[in-house]
């Protein structure tokens, strides 16, 4: 494996390309939609469920799978709250406790017209905590041609996939007249469990999965606009085997006012947004539980305001942003009306920010630099427990946390820095540059890091069956960054490495337990002593890159490669969840005929190392490597029809995906703690229909 990772190293692919804005290098993914480009080269299927998926395609990025539903953005082994995910520039907030309803399962597949992740270091606009990188996700969004009388046009698609038996049916209409537009979706999602390639179902990996909404929009003549959508997300039992409990029901309703204006040398952009959601959680309605004294409900909500508005000249970019979440957490057996266990209480986090961005050429040298100040407020109400007046060690934890300042304020600052030197080659027709960035980035501690009182495993998808305790004095990380690129481009090849390393002061980490009372509870209740969250030293650092080259007119190979190291510096053990090293290769045919119709067909090699170099502290496992096949076409048969067809997993190859966590379900045909499997060979197919 050694020496085909070497191999890897040069030769690996992907479906993504590359796009400069705003002078700051970032891949974008994009899908078809109503007006889709024929030459496109990224065609992203959403026969995957969760967006999440899309981030494979991208140098650096990774999932961490606890659900068919539930994947949690990770780029260069950073993950969870490091990693700032905006949604139409909206800062999204879950309301689960243990990241079941990631942010990025909040954009319909179906909808959203691109995904872009920012390489390297990401500027200080990306978002309000970008210590970890930055995802910006964007959907569509009415539009209009200021025809004089109503234009309407539309897509419908229908997907199957054979392993799990995956069906979706998704519409999404546009209408517009003149200055006003309105678009319109639906997106219904369902499937069973998911099978391995011995045919042994992974219980439970099944969804049921709803969405829909509306957006309408004004638009003058002078290219602004204003507009106000609704966004509505329905999931039911839905499994997440990694996970202690399965998603019951997440019930969410977003509304977003956004526009932008010009006024004189300066654009301004402007929004407001609001979210409402329910998650409720259970193990016992999709997994089977013998007991019912360990029924357990989980009752979660989360409300959320956010706001930014910015102005835009030739080099100046000035904004103001944040947001307000607040969140609860109840916790109950549906057999005994006695239990009940206040885990979250009216927890708030807020979050308002200014930055500044400077942009210009210097000498032929591109300059992006920004500074942003944020302002962090947290705090708590009281929490309770029905065993504490039985158990004196729940009562000191509960007392203990409510006799406390609960009540948090914090300052941090972010600096970014990139820099783009043009390099001059004898051959004209090429281009280079070469690419540097640094940056100090904080991050303020997560509402679970600092308030999760009693020892439980509410920690935002870490998964790795510890029971943790929350510290509200932790102190916020620093990230100091660097990140140096070489691009080069000539007319049928290109290729893009990069090299970066961050030492982490601060960082955020579970450590044993030496709290005696949260010890004794968590020994009663599990058998194990819990982690305690506290500020360790960390580095990373490593390297990712992609090539593309046109072998002929119709042939095309593209590769993608990842590498990240992750260790603790203050003790000899490595980060947790940290992804191998992995790649991927593709090579494409694709053909247009007299008509304008084309023909794409893809042969892709998806190939992850071993992972060895895991974490003590999380008693974390060692994972296999492995190697893929997957195939697919694209075939347009007319103007208005499209089919697409594929098989993943080609050889039915059994593996394990390092990231893709540790059964927690009893009474499974896996066994417990043991990594999950992924599913066998999968055939699947879609079918798009544009008016």
């Amino acid at each position: 494996m050694k020496k085909f990772s070497i191999v890897l190293l040069f030769f690996t692919v992907s479906t993504s390309f590359f796009l400069q804005a705003d002078n700051i290098e970032k891949i974008t993914i994009t899908a078809e939609h109503i007006h889709r480009d024929k030459q496109a080269e990224t065609s992203v299927k959403v026969t995957d469920p969760d967006l999440s998926s899309w981030l494979t395609s991208v140098p650096g990025a990774n999932i961490n799978r606890n659900g068919a539903l539930t994947g949690i953005a990770q780029y260069r082994g950073l993950f969870g709250d490091r990693v700032a995910i905006n949604l139409n520039g909206h800062h999204i907030v879950g309301a689960g406790p243990n990241a079941m309803d990631s942010p990025l399962s909040y954009g319909p597949t179906f909808l959203v017209e691109s995904m872009s992740v920012y390489q390297g270091v990401a500027p200080v606009s990306a978002g309000i905590e970008t210590l970890g990188g930055a995802i910006a996700v964007k959907t569509l969004h009415a539009e209009s041609d200021f025809s004089q009388g109503w234009q309407t046009n539309g897509q419908l698609k229908s997907t199957y996939k054979d392993n799990n038996n995956a069906r979706s049916f998704s519409t999404l209409v546009n209408a517009s007249k003149r200055n006003w537009a309105i678009l319109s979706y639906v997106d219904w999602q369902k499937a069973d469990d998911e099978q391995t390639s011995e045919g042994i179902l992974i219980t439970p990996t099944r969804y049921k999965k709803n969405q829909a909404g509306t957006d309408i929009r004004y638009f003058t003549d002078d290219d602004n606009n204003i507009g106000i959508s609704y966004h509505y997300t329905n999931t039911q039992n839905s499994g997440t085997p990694a996970l202690p409990m399965d998603i019951k029901s997440i019930l969410a309703h977003r509304v977003n006012i956004d526009g932008t204006n010009q006024l004189a040398n300066w654009q301004l952009q402007y929004q407001l947004g609001f979210v409402n959601n329910t998650h409720t959680m259970d193990n016992f309605t999709l997994r089977k539980n013998n007991d019912p004294a360990k029924f357990r409900h989980n009752y979660a909500d989360a409300e959320t305001v956010d706001y930014k508005l910015t102005a835009k000249n030739e080099h100046w970019l000035i904004g103001f942003d944040g947001y307000l979440a607040q969140h609860n957490s109840t916790i109950t057996n549906p057999n005994n009306p006695a239990f009940r266990i206040i885990n979250f209480n009216k927890v708030k986090d807020q979050r308002i920010s200014l930055f500044s961005q400077w942009q210009a050429d210097l000498s032929q040298v591109n300059i992006n630099a920004g500074l942003r100040v944020k302002f962090i407020k947290a705090s708590s109400g009281e929490v309770d427990h029905f065993m504490a007046m039985m158990s004196p060690s729940i009562k000191k934890l509960r007392e203990s946390f409510n006799q406390s300042d609960r009540t948090i304020n914090d300052t941090n600052v972010d600096l970014a820095i990139n820099l783009s030197f043009p390099l001059t080659l004898q051959n004209k027709n090429n281009s280079a540059e070469l690419l540097f960035a640094a940056g100090i980035k904080q991050r303020a501690p997560s509402y679970q890091e600092r308030y999760l009182w009693l020892p439980m495993e509410s920690t935002g998808g870490l998964a790795d069956g510890k029971t943790y305790l929350g510290n509200i004095n932790l102190k916020h990380e620093t990230a100091y960054q660097s990140d140096i690129g070489l691009n080069y481009y000539q007319e049928d090849f290109n290729f893009t490495i990069h090299a970066f390393y961050q030492k982490i002061n601060d960082y955020i980490q579970g450590v044993p337990a030496t709290n005696i009372n949260a010890n004794m509870v968590a020994k009663m209740m599990t058998g194990n002593t819990p982690l305690q969250y506290d500020n360790v030293a960390a580095e990373l650092y490593g390297s990712d890159g992609s090539l593309s080259y046109q072998l002929h007119p119709n042939f095309k190979i593209s590769a993608i490669i990842s590498y990240v190291r992750g260790k603790r510096t203050d003790i000899n053990d490595n980060l947790y969840r940290i992804s191998p090293l992995n790649g991927r290769m593709i090579l494409s045919y694709q053909t247009i005929n007299a008509q304008g119709l084309s023909l794409q067909a893809n042969f892709t090699l998806a190939v992850s190392d071993k992972q060895n170099k895991v974490s003590t502290t999380n008693a974390e496992k060692t994972s296999s490597g492995y190697a893929l096949i997957n195939a697919d076409i694209n075939y347009e048969l007319s103007d208005n029809l499209i089919i697409k067809a594929g098989i993943y997993n080609a050889l039915n190859r059994s593996y394990r995906n390092h990231l893709g966590g540790y059964n927690r379900v009893k009474e499974s045909n896996i066994a417990g703690m043991a990594r999950l499997p992924k599913q066998g060979r999968s055939i699947w197919a879609e079918l798009s229909y544009y008016f």
